[in-house]
Parts: structure tokens; sequence; C-alpha cells
């Protein structure tokens, strides 16, 4: 790199490699900002098959709208008010049925004895 840019001139844009371990006036290197993605790997682990057992409970315990409703703000993000017309309802009324969903599958998970063996509620996993 050193070698083609010899005799260049600096402009204002110019960019300046450095690496991760070096370190600023404080003793700090740039990849300590950095955030790790495995902090926690059992607690990713967990969450995981929490999901995948609201999944399954959802599957069991909630109709097509209201399963299809919660999937796409839950875990796609879409906004109420794009779901509305795809069912003929209000951005409202999608709100409605989402938390009427959550509310239904939090309370399934609570009676579900694989989901409560994984968790931290009382009588969970705790150590």
């Amino acid at each position: 790199m050193r070698d083609k840019t010899k005799g260049r001139r600096s402009g204002p844009q110019e960019i300046h490699l450095e690496s991760l371990d070096a370190q600023d006036e404080n003793g700090r290197s740039h990849a300590d900002g950095l955030a790790d993605e495995l902090a926690d790997p059992e607690g990713e682990a967990i969450a995981l098959q929490q999901e995948l057992i609201l999944k399954r409970l959802a599957l069991q315990h909630l109709s097509e709208r209201d399963r299809e409703i919660y999937f796409r703000i839950h875990y796609l993000g879409q906004a109420r008010k794009a779901i509305g017309p795809d069912y003929g309802i209000s951005p409202q009324a999608v709100g409605q049925i989402y938390a009427k969903a959550a509310r239904k599958l939090n309370e399934e998970a609570q009676r579900d004895p694989e989901f409560m063996r994984i968790s931290d509620y009382g009588g969970g996993n705790q150590s």
C-alpha cells in the first residue's frame, strides 16, 4: 500500500488504514468498541429455543390471520399500517390483534413444560 501511494499528495478525503489493535491516547483499541457477538452464547441458545417454542405454540393456538399478523410484526418488523389493508382492517385493529396474540402466546408459554424448563420463570431453569 505504501509503495502504491508514494509521492501522492493527500487530499481531504484520504483514507488512512489503521489496525483494530492500534491504541488511542487512552490506551483503548478500536476493537474495544466493537460488540462481541458471542458475549452470551448460552443466552442466545436459550432465546432461540424459546422462539422456536413460541412458533410452535402460535401454530397450535392462534388462528391463521392472528398468527400471520403476529409473525409479520414480531419477526418481520412490518408496520401495522402496511398490514391492515391486507386484511381489510385498520392499523389500530392490527395492533389489538397483535397484542391479544402476544398475551395468548405468553399464557400458553407459561403452561408449556418445555418453555418453562429452559426459562427463568418460576420453576424454570434456576441454579
